[in-house]
């Protein structure tokens, strides 16, 4: 029986295939702490897998953000171009 994986992805490029096992349970968690234009429309992918038979589960999500505007405040469009965040993926492989 192989040891489950999690990994992230980013446009089909390996971000991270680090992860921990507490409990039976394995967790990979990414953190963005920047995003900006270049990445608009970009896909961020949780893989996770515990054999070599069958495809992986994935779980995905796609970067889409406002363009700057003048009427909206600098304060709000600190948050919006979302200097920092986050994604977690909602799953886990129990061993």
């Amino acid at each position: 029986k192989p040891p489950p994986t999690v990994t992230w992805w980013k446009d089909s490029v390996l971000l991270d295939d680090t992860y921990q096992v507490h409990s039976h349970v394995v967790r990979n968690e990414l953190v963005v702490d920047s995003l900006d234009r270049s990445d608009l429309h970009s896909s961020y992918a949780c893989h996770a897998s515990n054999n070599n038979i069958s495809l992986p589960a994935v779980t995905s999500v796609t970067v889409d953000m406002n363009r700057k505007s003048s009427l909206i405040p600098k304060t709000l469009l600190f948050y919006l171009t979302g200097s920092s965040g986050g994604f977690y993926c909602p799953g886990s492989i129990r061993t």
